[in-house]
């Protein structure tokens, strides 16, 4: 299923999503004052810090690390460290893909891909995406799951709990990288913004920081 098509399911009507650039950003979503950055297979990944972190010290202070790494997936996720994985309400995850194929499967499957997760935890007619921004190598879109009744318990989901997500994925040689912030809460519609987990004004300002701090530069 390409983005074309994935977009027949789509989050909102036409236009009330912005592009990032476009966003207007609330005080916690300003541009970072510091940056994070990790390696991943071809690519060194620049990315903002979550929306809890202020400072350099914060990094380690303030945040719990998960990271797992093989010879063709990575995965690093960061949480409060006053959450945990089972009980975690924001995210922000870094997932990376070591595939000689990759530049075959392209942004649209690279998508595809990414979202698969929620296609197989969702609700039926409780998923919805849409793409902010399309550029060759990168793509920043909104994905929403209003219940997840098909998720892992083990991890937090189920019956009774939604999540709305921003990402921006990258194609870099043969890297397929993303860095995702996820906000998670009580199950929701995803017509109704005003019920998501987080308001509309902090997703679009994460899109925007991803926009303009977010980089996959190639090793």
């Amino acid at each position: 299923m390409a983005i074309g098509r994935l977009l027949a399911v789509i989050l909102a009507a036409a236009g009330i999503w912005s592009a990032p650039a476009n966003a207007q950003q609330p005080a916690d979503t300003a541009s970072p004052k510091v940056t994070q950055v990790v390696h991943v297979y071809d690519v060194t990944l620049v990315y903002p810090p979550p929306l809890w972190i202020s400072s350099k010290d914060d990094v380690t202070a303030a945040s719990e690390r998960y990271r797992e790494e093989g010879s063709n997936t990575f995965l690093l996720e960061e949480i409060p460290k006053t959450e945990t994985l089972q009980t975690w309400k924001q995210m922000l995850k870094v997932t990376g893909t070591y595939r000689r194929d990759a530049q075959s499967i392209g942004l649209d499957g690279a998508v595809e891909q990414s979202v698969s997760g929620y296609l197989g935890a969702c609700e039926e007619n409780g998923f919805g995406l849409e793409v902010l921004k399309q550029e060759p190598t990168s793509v920043i879109f909104i994905v929403a799951c209003g219940n997840t009744p098909k998720g892992p318990t083990a991890v937090g989901y189920g019956e009774g709990v939604g999540e709305v997500a921003v990402a921006r994925l990258f194609l870099v040689e043969n890297t397929i990288v993303q860095v995702q912030y996820s906000w998670r809460g009580r199950k929701f519609d995803i017509r109704d913004h005003a019920a998501y987990p987080v308001p509309v004004a902090t997703i679009m300002g994460v899109a925007s920081q991803f926009e303009t701090t977010a980089q996959a530069i190639a090793r």
